[in-house]
């Protein structure tokens, strides 16, 4: 499960160094980014996964659209 996770977050990786170098985030925001992703991962893969779990990464993906 943990390797599922981190092919997924190095698959991340280049799209947010490239918001970066854009100055749309800064290096802290890109390390909260990939924080709240990662976990958001891992809740996917429990079996007990639910439509709620679904929906917070999806609010919390359109927030950071919003941001900028």
């Amino acid at each position: 499960m943990a390797d599922l996770v981190r092919t997924t977050m190095e698959a991340m990786i280049p799209d947010l160094l490239t918001l970066m170098k854009k100055k749309v985030f800064t290096r802290k925001e890109v390390k909260e980014i990939l924080k709240t992703r990662e976990a958001f991962e891992y809740t996917f893969l429990r079996r007990t996964s639910a439509k709620k779990d679904y929906l917070k990464a999806l609010e919390y993906e359109y927030q950071l659209v919003n941001f900028f």
